[in-house]
C-alpha cells in the first residue's frame, strides 16, 4: 500500500512537473520573444551520446550537486526544516541550477524556474519519506527525455 502511494506520488509529480515546465515556457514565450533552445547543443552529435548525457548523466550529476548537497548542508546547519530552510534551499538551488544553464538570458530564466521546481519537488519527496535524490533524478530524466523528443 505504501509503495503504491509513493509510486502514484512520483508519477503524478512527473506529469505535473512536465506540465508546469512546458506551460511556463509557452507563457513566457507568448509575452516576450525569447529563444528557449540551447545554442550549444551540436546538431550532429550522435543521438546515443545525447540520450546518455541528457537523460542519464546530467540528471544524476545535477541532482547531486544542486539539490542533494545543498539540502544536506542546510539540514546540517538548520537542524530541521523551517520556512527559512525551505526558502534558502529553493533560492540557492534555483539560482545555482540556472547559472550552469546560462546559454542565453531566456535559457537562464527558464532554468531558474526549473531549479525552483526541482527543489520544491525534492522537498516534497523528502517529506513523503521517498528517496528524494532518486525521485528528483527520475523527474529530471523524464523532463529531459520529453525535451529531447521535442527537439
Amino acid at each position: 500500500m505504501l509503495i503504491q502511494r509513493k509510486l502514484i506520488i512520483l508519477i503524478v509529480s512527473i506529469f505535473v512537473f512536465i506540465g508546469l515546465r512546458k506551460s511556463t515556457t509557452i507563457l513566457i514565450s507568448q509575452f516576450v520573444k525569447l529563444n528557449f533552445t540551447n545554442p550549444n547543443v551540436q546538431e550532429d552529435l550522435n543521438i546515443y551520446y545525447k540520450v546518455l548525457g541528457v537523460v542519464f548523466f546530467a540528471p544524476i550529476f545535477e541532482t547531486f550537486v544542486f539539490f542533494y548537497l545543498p539540502f544536506t548542508f542546510l539540514l546540517f546547519c538548520f537542524k530541521n526544516i523551517t520556512m527559512s530552510f525551505i526558502l534558502t534551499f529553493i533560492i540557492f538551488s534555483a539560482a545555482s541550477f540556472g547559472v550552469i544553464h546560462n546559454y542565453n538570458i531566456s535559457y537562464l530564466f527558464n532554468a531558474i524556474i526549473a531549479g525552483a521546481l526541482y527543489a520544491a519537488f525534492y522537498l516534497l519527496f523528502y517529506k513523503q519519506n521517498m528517496s528524494a535524490f532518486w525521485s528528483t533524478v527520475l523527474l529530471h530524466a523524464a523532463y529531459n527525455s520529453v525535451t529531447l523528443i521535442d527537439d
